[in-house]
């Protein structure tokens, strides 16, 4: 077994693409890789580099920054806020609103894997906040169907390709939110990060620019904060805030407080790779402060996931109750 980083668990010698996904060093799908190596503290690139960037006062001025942008002409809102229904998302709308005061809206991408308690609980919290709620219905079963595989001898599902499709998901996110920023007329979008946005040679950045073509095939663009990262909420500070909204965890499988992919999918995925394919984002979160050192909860979620006959009969039997099987 390789070594790791005894920061943030990374494995000696993996490639990381695009700054967020595990790959292989061939895969062309990324345009940007960077191989994991170790100094001679143990100490990993990525890590490195954090720490030879990260200024407090360099998060507050971006946090400053983001806030002093002016609302459009003819806006209602001065951000939408991405809200999965999760307790990072749940966070970053309790800052949005009670901390920082901020008019928003809030928008939930229902991929057809999020469970009705999480919907009913993030309306909940969206009615005790008195923050509108926009719910889009876009599903990703096909998405699901085209990379995991129903074994007919067995009974089994396994992964046909060693992929997270939590990516797929993201990718129908900010399609959809692009949309609905045309059409309330907002420039700033608050997400419930736990961690930075890029990591370069000179600085560490909690708020990034995108552009985008609008409805009208003009050319636009966005303001992202990753809203709990730069205001610098640990584990320890949200599970106050969880208290106060009266935010309560359903339990689902797999990292994840809202949908049900990450419980499907990641014992499957470490079939084709032997690493959990959420490492990366782990990595990162571990990096940025979020866990504490030797926090038993983060150690307890790089084990190996193993997969069930139970887990596979659950898969089986949401996709037959959807008839797609």
């Amino acid at each position: 077994m390789s070594s790791c980083c005894k920061v943030c668990s990374l494995p000696d010698g993996v490639y990381i693409g695009n700054s967020i996904f595990l790959c292989d060093p061939d895969d062309k799908s990324f345009p940007f890789k960077e191989k994991v190596y170790l100094n001679e503290d143990g100490v990993c690139n990525f890590c490195e580099r954090y720490q030879q960037n990260f200024k407090q006062s360099d998060l507050d001025k971006q946090l400053k920054a983001f806030l002093n942008l002016k609302r459009l002409p003819g806006s209602d809102y001065d951000a939408l806020v991405a809200y999965s229904g999760g307790k990072d998302s749940s966070i970053a709308l309790y800052l949005a609103k009670r901390v920082l005061n901020l008019n928003v809206i809030a928008y939930t991408l229902d991929n057809g894997f999020i469970p009705d308690e999480v919907l009913k609980r993030s309306k909940s919290i969206c009615d005790f906040l008195e923050v509108p709620l926009v719910v889009v219905k876009d599903d990703i079963y096909n998405n699901f169907l085209e990379n995991y595989e129903l074994d007919s001898t067995s009974n089994k599902w396994f992964a046909k390709k060693k992929k997270d499709l939590c990516s797929d998901c993201s990718n129908k996110i900010f399609s959809n939110l692009r949309s609905l920023l045309d059409k309330y007329k907002i420039q700033r979008v608050i997400t419930g990060l736990n961690t930075y946005h890029d990591l370069s040679e000179f600085s560490v950045r909690s708020v990034k620019k995108y552009w985008y073509q609008s409805i009208d095939s003009s050319k636009s663009f966005y303001w992202h904060i990753a809203l709990p990262y730069t205001m610098q909420i640990n584990m320890e500070m949200q599970n106050d805030i969880l208290q106060k909204i009266n935010w309560s965890d359903i339990n689902l499988k797999g990292y994840t407080s809202n949908c049900l992919i990450p419980g499907f999918t990641e014992g499957l995925c470490q079939t084709k790779s032997k690493y959990n394919l959420d490492i990366v984002y782990l990595a990162k979160e571990k990096r940025s402060g979020y866990f504490k050192n030797n926090d038993e909860s983060f150690l307890q979620l790089l084990k190996p996931k193993i997969m069930t006959d139970t887990d596979h009969e659950t898969i089986t039997s949401f996709f037959m109750e959807k008839g797609l099987i």
